[in-house]
């Protein structure tokens, strides 16, 4: 029997977990992709990622997947990873070295100066407990408490997009994962935490249209929901300025709310206020998300 993630012939593309009226289209991906088992990202599932992105456009699918793999080697997915977590799971070219429908990666806080650069002065993590749903990696960003303007003073926006570049690629395998066991597409939620936010985040417009141009591009249909709780009223008012640098499939997953959000996160996103950090009011360990520290004038680049 061929492994789990493979697209065979059609019929195998649904059994996959493909939705059958699709199947004939990805089933034509597969094919001009060369696909022959899950990698490189070319079981069913992921290619359907790819597909729906764009706009359920076989050729359009076909030119981003290649590209994205591309951008995989030349990036170089592995030397990241490494950099920032347990080494081994990756290929030099970024395709997986192990097994694709487990996941058990996780951020080195202390392991590399890359690593725990990323530990002491990055605002994102994945909780280490998913969705209960559907096992969804939940991922946290305290976008009120970052600093940019220290990230952009002490040149350190390259170090931190690679940071941010290890996230995207944690969340993606472990969504991934999670699909290929359960033969239907995962996706994980975001929870971003606006306390804190001044209008001075508007002034990191630039950084975020980086992450999206360089990063969010190259991962396809990952988020299910992107819940902003403690947010302050002006924040939703600001959203049009914001919604720019969104990629447009997830601009209508965006929610807003207050202080009292708890039944409201569970309603969006499928997940409990105590699934969070304590600083936000849960249970999980904060070390999950980051410090977040100021940034020190004269910070040596890791």
């Amino acid at each position: 029997p061929r492994a789990c993630g493979c697209a065979d012939s059609v019929e195998s593309v649904v059994r996959e977990g493909v939705p059958e009226e699709l199947a004939a289209d990805i089933w034509r991906i597969a094919v001009a992709v060369g696909a022959d088992g899950p990698e490189p990202l070319c079981d069913p599932l992921t290619l359907l990622r790819f597909y729906r992105v764009c706009r359920m456009n076989v050729q359009d699918t076909i030119d981003k997947y290649r590209k994205t793999l591309e951008w995989r080697a030349s990036y170089s997915v592995r030397a990241f990873m490494e950099l920032h977590g347990s080494p081994g799971e990756f290929n030099e070219d970024g395709s997986r070295r192990t097994d694709v429908t487990a996941w058990a990666w996780r951020r080195r806080t202390g392991g590399t100066p890359l690593a725990t650069f990323a530990q002491q002065y990055g605002f994102f993590g994945r909780l280490r407990n998913p969705a209960p749903a559907d096992g969804a990696p939940v991922l946290v960003w305290r976008v009120g408490a970052a600093d940019y303007g220290g990230y952009e003073r002490e040149n350190l926006i390259e170090p931190i997009i690679t940071a941010f570049a290890a996230h995207f690629e944690d969340a993606l395998q472990a969504a991934r994962a999670e699909s290929l066991r359960r033969r239907t597409m995962v996706q994980a939620r975001l929870v971003i935490d606006a306390d804190r936010v001044t209008l001075g985040v508007l002034r990191s417009m630039t950084f975020f249209k980086e992450v999206v141009d360089v990063i969010g591009s190259h991962y396809p249909e990952m988020l299910a929901s992107i819940t902003v709780v403690r947010s302050p009223t002006f924040v939703e008012r600001t959203w049009p300025v914001f919604r720019k640098v969104v990629p447009p499939k997830s601009r209508d997953k965006v929610a807003f709310f207050g202080l009292d959000y708890g039944a409201a996160l569970s309603a969006h996103a499928g997940i409990e206020r105590a699934m969070l950090p304590k600083f936000m009011g849960g249970d999980a360990p904060d070390e999950d998300v980051g410090e977040v520290r100021a940034v020190p004038p004269g910070l040596e680049r890791p």
